[in-house]
């Protein structure tokens, strides 16, 4: 299935949950369930911490969808991004953009996430499959979680300090998601101030 048939007519259409959280449809429903289907076919591997996370570059025509994926976040979410938050970030997200990851929650291995925040600026997170029980994630700052979500929307969060989040523990099936995080900004004096810090 072509990427760019999977991707939601509505997408652009967003909602604000509240001020620091926006939705958008992204994925068709038939787009999901054709990631899950490469996902599951390239299979899953536990590391250290316990995750069942693979990258989607390793997929079939992975490297292709991750550079579509990427296009059309830059056209299309990139500039309510900057809408939202300030145009000094605007041309400054992409650099330092590492490879959307999925993560599987199963029964037979990772069910729950426990309080954290994200390593990144902002984070985009895709629900993938709603055929599942139990495991929304869960934003307790922000009163509310997943569970209205609909499967193929993304939902636009910053990643650090305003948005702690777990995972409630999986009641039965597999719950998939697709997440990105833009990790840092290019410090505008073009500088790496890691010696400096030491020195401190």
């Amino acid at each position: 299935m072509n990427f760019k048939d999977g991707i939601d007519h509505n997408l652009g259409n967003f909602n604000y949950i509240d001020r620091e959280t926006i939705t958008t449809p992204f994925f068709t429903k038939k787009y999901c369930d054709h990631l899950i289907t490469l996902f599951e076919k390239l299979g899953w591997t536990e590391d250290k911490q316990g995750n069942y996370d693979t990258y989607l570059s390793k997929i079939e025509n992975g490297k292709q969808i991750c550079k579509d994926f990427l296009d059309i976040i830059k056209k299309k979410i990139e500039p309510e991004i900057v809408k939202n938050w300030t145009p000094a970030i605007q041309g400054r997200l992409w650099r330092y953009y590492p490879v959307p990851f999925a993560k599987k929650f199963t029964p037979q291995g990772q069910t729950e996430l426990k309080l954290h925040v994200d390593n990144s600026l902002i984070t985009l997170f895709i629900k993938l499959n709603d055929n599942f029980g139990g495991c929304n994630t869960i934003f307790p700052r922000q009163n509310w979680d997943t569970s209205k979500v609909e499967t193929g929307h993304m939902i636009v969060i910053p990643g650090v300090i305003t948005h702690p989040h777990y995972t409630e523990k999986l009641e039965w099936g597999n719950k998939y998601s697709l997440i990105g995080r833009i990790s840092i900004l290019e410090p505008r004096e073009n500088k790496d101030f890691s010696d400096d810090i030491t020195k401190l």
